[in-house]
C-alpha cells in the first residue's frame, strides 16, 4: 500500500490518512520517504498546511531519535 501511494495512485486525503497512521505506528521513516516522493510527484502539495506540519514533525522526530542515539 505504501508503494501505490508513494506512486501517486491515491488522493491527498488518503496520503494524509496513511501519513498520520504510520506516524502512530512511530514509522517515522516510511512518512517522511512517502512525502518526499509525494512532493516529487505532485509539488503543489508543498503549499498545503497538513503537508508542510506532518513532514515537520516526521523530520523533528528523526531529530530527536539522532539526539538520542548520539
Amino acid at each position: 500500500m505504501l508503494r501505490s501511494a508513494s506512486r501517486g495512485r491515491f488522493e491527498a486525503a488518503e496520503v494524509r490518512r496513511l501519513s498520520v497512521t504510520l506516524f502512530r505506528m512511530n514509522d517515522i521513516a516510511s512518512v517522511v520517504d512517502l512525502l518526499s516522493r509525494q512532493l516529487a510527484d505532485h509539488p503543489a502539495r508543498e503549499t498545503a498546511a497538513w503537508y508542510l506540519q506532518l513532514r515537520g514533525r516526521a523530520y523533528v522526530q528523526l531529530a530527536k531519535r539522532c539526539g538520542e542515539t548520539a
